[in-house]
Order: C-alpha cells, then structure tokens, then sequence
C-alpha cells in the first residue's frame, strides 16, 4: 500500500472520531458565572492548586476576573488578592481537568409524595 493510496483512506474513514469542538460534557471557562468558584493552577498558591471566586467573566475579550482570599493573611500581607487570567494563560491550561461538568439533577419523582399523587389523580380524571 502506497502513501498516497494510505493518506486518501485516512480520510476516507466512516469511523467517527471525537470531536474537539464539542462540548463533550466538559465545563468551558465561558460558561463559569459570577460568583463561582473555580479551580486554577497558580504559582502564588501554594500546593500550586487552589479555589479562587469569579467576579467577571468576559468571553469576548477572553479574560476572567479572579479573587484569592488567602488563608494565611498574616504572613503575606493581604487578605485577598484579585487577578484577570487570559483564557490561554498557563493559570487555566487543565481547566477542565480541575474543573469537571457539574451534571444538573433529574428530577425524580417520589411516588409516595401527596403532590405526586393527587397530579397522578388530576391526570387520571381528565
């Protein structure tokens, strides 16, 4: 097999692969909102890990306003500290490994709950 023939099947493969663009149940640094809090890699933290809270979040500029409160104020100085990340900065590069999809609950219905069962009854009647 030739490298032509091997690079023109390559492409011609039906076997789906992932795509980047999609979401893939990953949380994206655009959909984080104001008062959040989200975990960053940051050289002043130490651990180099930590929670800092959301006060802006700019997807057009790409950049995302960030306050640190410190645990230890008396050492360093200061209570807290706010930082503006780009969203290519090295502070956010595993963003979505720190950071996984928070799922949003399914409803479940309990059956032994009286709404639940006079819906049931209303439903029935009709």
């Amino acid at each position: 097999m030739g490298l032509r023939k091997w690079w023109a099947d390559l492409f011609k493969s039906t076997e789906t692969r992932p795509s980047v663009n999609k979401s893939q149940g990953r949380r994206r640094i655009e959909d984080v909102k104001v008062g959040d809090s989200i975990q960053v890699e940051w050289e002043r933290i130490s651990g180099k890990i930590g929670y800092l809270k959301c006060l802006n979040n700019d997807p057009l500029t790409k950049k995302i306003l960030l306050e640190a409160t410190w645990n230890n104020a008396d050492e360093i100085g200061e209570k807290s500290r706010r930082v503006v990340f780009d969203y290519n900065g090295i502070q956010l590069a595993n963003f979505h490994l720190l950071n996984p999809q928070i799922k949003i609950k399914e409803e479940v219905c309990d059956e032994t709950d009286i709404t639940y069962l006079q819906k049931r009854m209303n439903d029935a009647m009709l």
